[in-house]
């Protein structure tokens, strides 16, 4: 667990305190630490990579062909979904400016909620293999 995510715990610990406080009985904000690793994250790029058949590499690359641009979107789409990990946190596992991480997301869920042709099938393979 990171610096920043103990910070968190501690401050939402600090709030139930001073909540139970304030109304005289107990609040329970937070049942326990989400712990987000490298495991995960690493596992939903290497889902993405097998089900899009687009390497890490080229992911990872400058590229912003729709071939390169989609998978990689994908994998801050779930990376947030999955992972709960923040903006920066997926910009900087990704390489990328949180913006377009933003960016990202957004488009991944319009795509989602139109029910697009090419994302569609990808989102839902991806799914599956996340709950196995």
């Amino acid at each position: 667990m990171t610096n920043r995510e103990k910070r968190a715990i501690e401050i939402i610990k600090d709030a139930e305190i001073a909540i139970s406080e304030l109304y005289g009985r107990g609040v329970k904000l937070i049942e326990a630490p989400i712990e987000i690793t490298k495991f995960e994250a690493q596992q939903i790029v290497d889902i993405v990579v097998s089900v899009t058949g687009v390497s890490i590499e080229k992911i990872m690359s400058k590229d912003r062909t729709l071939k390169i641009a989609a998978p990689r979107q994908l994998i801050c789409y779930f990376l947030r979904q999955h992972c709960g990990m923040s903006l920066k946190d997926i910009g900087h596992y990704m390489r990328r400016d949180h913006t377009s991480v933003i960016h990202a997301i957004r488009l991944v869920k319009d795509m989602i909620c139109v029910n697009d042709v090419k994302y569609a099938p990808l989102v839902s393979q991806i799914e599956t293999a996340l709950s196995k």
